[in-house]
């Protein structure tokens, strides 16, 4: 899943042709990829929502790939308290 999510991110950054906003795209992903198993526990349904988003972006419906990535970015942030307690929990 982490690994897939990567590589949806990484093609619609570097279908746009920008340089820095692929080098972005490539710092939030080294930063997420130490977040995102914890969301297995928060998110239940990461799969189809990263079908959803992988969807929109074949079919280049960018309308509904941006209100997607919109839900996407607002869901983590609502539950950044909560990954924040996973992961720092005593082992």
């Amino acid at each position: 899943m982490t690994m897939a999510t990567e590589r949806l991110f990484n093609e619609v950054v570097n279908g746009m042709e920008n340089p820095w906003l692929s080098g972005q795209m490539a710092r939030m992903n080294e930063i997420m990829r130490q977040v995102r198993p914890y969301e297995a526990a928060l998110i239940p349904d990461r799969a189809q929502e990263l079908e959803a988003l992988a969807k929109a972006w074949a079919d280049r419906d960018i309308t509904r790939l941006q209100t997607l990535l919109q839900v996407y970015f607002d869901r983590r942030k609502a539950l950044v308290p909560q990954l924040v307690k996973l992961i720092n929990r005593p082992q």
